[in-house]
């Protein structure tokens, strides 16, 4: 019972992660069926540059998203290192805080990766020829 009590912070962070991501998830394809079925019969003309706005909102969207992970996940290995420190009478081995490093150095790099290709993307501009 104590060394499941040590990896509750832990499970509660990833926990509150999953419920957010499955709440974007949720909420994006939501706003893809709406965009998709009309509530009405009538044909009516779509003002210029609809589709386009449309496009910058999803691009938008992913951006934030990204944004958002590169703040959290930080700290949340902080709070993770913190609890394993609090919660543990044995200090983290080197390997830990190696990992923690490496999954979260690792992790932002993916973040500003993807960051840049939506940029790219909204801008236009494409690098490959």
């Amino acid at each position: 019972m104590n060394r499941l009590f040590l990896f509750f912070p832990i499970i509660l962070v990833f926990g509150i992660i999953a419920i957010v991501m499955i709440v974007i998830y949720l909420l994006g394809k939501s706003r893809q069926i709406k965009g998709r079925w009309p509530p009405f019969t009538d044909k009516f003309l779509r003002s210029p540059g609809e589709s386009l706005n449309r496009q910058i909102m999803e691009i938008n969207d992913e951006i934030i998203t990204y944004l958002v992970w590169v703040l959290i996940v930080p700290l949340v290995l902080y709070s993770d290192y913190i609890s394993m420190l609090h919660f543990s009478s044995l200090q983290p081995s080197l390997s830990t805080i190696a990992l923690i490093y490496i999954l979260g150095i690792g992790f932002i790099i993916y973040c500003f990766w993807k960051l840049i290709e939506f940029f790219n993307k909204g801008l236009g501009f494409n690098p490959d020829p």
